[in-house]
């Protein structure tokens, strides 16, 4: 890996099983500018009280919470926040339906 792929700023919001393991992984690679997650955990690496501060530190962001409707609700507390810079990447299992809704709530940034 060369340097300037570290320029890349890369959030984690949901810090279940699935997330801790990319945020460890992205922060252990030297990638994770962001943590965030519903229930606070202050000691995780890069932890952000505010999703909203997580996103303005990031440019690149998973989302990895429990299913459809919690993705919803991720994204109606950051939405206001999203640029075109930002990169969104749902990874949590949902309908397709809904991601193809999530995909169209996203891209009206």
């Amino acid at each position: 890996m060369t340097e300037n792929n570290k320029n890349f700023r890369v959030g984690v919001l949901g810090l279940g099983i699935m997330g801790i393991a990319f945020a460890n992984n992205l922060n252990e690679d030297g990638y994770l500018t962001a943590t965030w997650n519903r229930s606070a955990k202050p000691d995780f690496p890069k932890f952000k009280a505010f999703i909203n501060d997580a996103i303005h530190d990031s440019e690149i962001v998973f989302i990895l919470v429990t299913d459809d409707q919690a993705v919803s609700d991720v994204l109606g507390m950051i939405e206001a926040d999203l640029g075109k810079h930002h990169l969104i990447i749902q990874c949590s299992t949902v309908m397709p339906v809904n991601n193809t809704e999530f995909q169209h709530r996203v891209e009206k940034r």
